[in-house]
């Protein structure tokens, strides 16, 4: 993205994140509704966990992770790179908990 012998400026930096940004929303559908259904779906599972004061663990993240690739396929386009990227984080809770 960026050449390392260089550092990049600060407007280049954000030039990049606004296309960056972009190029997600065509993906993942509008922001706002994106971020909205992730914190739905995590919420939920915040509050059912055991204990719900208790720090996350390697597993809990896991899961959330799960949980914020299933959240995207509500809003963008259909990608498959959601549904593999969830199947991965399920294969690391599994091994993690």
């Amino acid at each position: 993205m960026f050449d390392d012998s260089e550092p990049p400026s600060a407007d280049k930096i954000l030039q990049t994140a606004r296309e960056i940004l972009h190029l997600r929303e065509m993906v993942h559908g509008e922001k706002h509704l994106n971020v909205s259904n992730i914190s739905r779906f995590w919420n939920v599972f915040l509050e059912t966990r055991d204990n719900v004061n208790a720090p996350l663990n390697k597993f809990e993240v896991c899961l959330m992770m799960t949980l914020l690739k299933i959240a995207r396929t509500q809003s963008g386009v259909k990608n498959a790179d959601d549904l593999l990227d969830a199947i991965g984080y399920l294969a690391m809770a599994h091994e993690m908990r």
